[in-house]
This record gives structure tokens, C-alpha cells and sequence, in this order.
């Protein structure tokens, strides 16, 4: 791993580290991921941000617009919670918007390495939402595999909490495990969530 090397992490809440009361200072995955790489991250997390909405600072295209991603060896992106909890734009608008945002991270720096950070499962109206359709008529599932789809097609690495870490968020812990009992992890959440993604980095040498 090069000393040199830098991450810039793109996303929404859970990326900024929220817990759904506050903004965890110092207690973000991006945190995290800086303490046990030893590199420098960015974290460009921004609360209530949208893959494919145009509402918010933080919002994909934006993020991508104003970022020079010359200067970093990797790009997190962490999207889609609030697509499907907040906006009525089709899966394929998603599709589209993410594939447009992943061409222009490219064309600004080819060398670049892309992980794709899958949305966590969350739990609306104490139900889980891996298989509820929500706003725009998808589950968090139909909506996970078409992240993934668009990432891989772009030969982008893609982090899925069903395969790497089935049991961070389950039915049964998740009372505990998001601060708001819903959707934003604890302040001892995101330490976990900070080393698993650490480890994949290094499983799949992406610095």
C-alpha cells in the first residue's frame, strides 16, 4: 500500500456518519478507514444526499462535478438509501444517472479504482425493507442488484453487505446497531463498518 495513496468517500449520511440524532465527529467509516490504512480520506458525505435527485449539495452528480479525482487513488461511493426512501425515480433513471457519474470519474482520471458500497438494510415502520417496494415501487434488493450490475459493467469493485457482512444488520440487532433503531448506525456501528470495508480494500488490493 502506498503512503501516498488517498480515498475520497462519496455518499450520503451513513457515509458522512450520522446517527440519526447528530454528526459523529471522528466516528465515521471514513474515519475509520483513515485510522487502520493510514491514509488520507476525504469523506464528502453529505446528510439526506441522492444518487439521482438534483435537492442537495451532497448529490451524486454534484459531488462529481466539483471533485478532481486526480488527486485520489480511490473512490467509495455509498448511494441509494434515500432514492428509495425518499424519491420516485425509476431504477433505471438510478441506472443511468450512476453510469453517467461513473464515465465522468473515469474521463477525469482513468487510472482511478472504484468501490461501490451497496445501501444497508433498513428497517421502515419496524419492517424490513430488503423485500418491501418502496416509493418508487423497488425493494432495497432490486435496488442493491442494479448498483451492483452498473458498477461491475464499469469494472468498479463492488462491497455487498449481504455477501461480506450478513449478520452487521439483521432482524434481530438492528434495535442496537442503528442509533435510530431504523436506518443510521451507532457510533460502535460504524467502527465495524469502518473495518470491514478496510479489510475488503485490502482483500481486493484496491491501494
Amino acid at each position: 500500500m502506498k503512503n501516498s495513496s488517498r480515498i475520497v468517500c462519496l455518499g450520503d449520511s451513513i457515509t458522512n456518519g450520522y446517527d440519526g440524532f447528530q454528526d459523529l465527529i471522528g466516528h465515521s467509516y471514513p474515519d475509520y478507514l483513515q485510522q487502520l490504512l493510514h491514509t488520507p480520506v476525504l469523506n464528502l458525505g453529505y446528510n439526506g444526499a441522492y444518487l439521482a435527485n438534483d435537492s442537495t449539495p451532497g448529490d451524486l452528480t454534484k459531488v462529481v462535478y466539483q471533485t478532481d479525482f486526480s488527486q485520489f487513488s480511490l473512490a467509495t461511493i455509498a448511494y441509494g438509501t434515500n432514492d428509495y426512501g425518499h424519491s420516485r425515480n425509476s431504477l433505471t433513471t438510478i441506472a443511468t444517472t450512476l453510469q453517467t457519474n461513473l464515465t465522468a470519474i473515469k474521463d477525469n482520471h482513468h487510472t482511478i479504482k472504484i468501490l461501490g458500497i451497496l445501501p444497508l438494510t433498513r428497517y421502515d415502520y419496524e419492517q424490513n425493507a430488503d423485500n418491501l417496494p418502496g416509493m418508487a415501487g423497488y425493494t432495497i434488493n432490486e435496488l442493491r442488484n442494479t448498483l451492483a450490475t452498473i458498477y461491475q459493467q464499469n469494472d468498479a469493485t463492488v462491497l455487498d453487505w449481504r455477501v461480506s457482512a450478513p449478520t452487521l444488520i439483521t432482524d434481530t440487532n438492528h434495535y442496537e446497531r442503528f442509533h435510530d433503531h431504523r436506518l443510521h448506525p451507532s457510533a460502535a456501528t460504524y467502527q465495524k463498518m469502518g473495518t470491514i470495508i478496510a479489510n475488503y480494500i485490502k482483500e481486493k488490493n484496491l491501494l
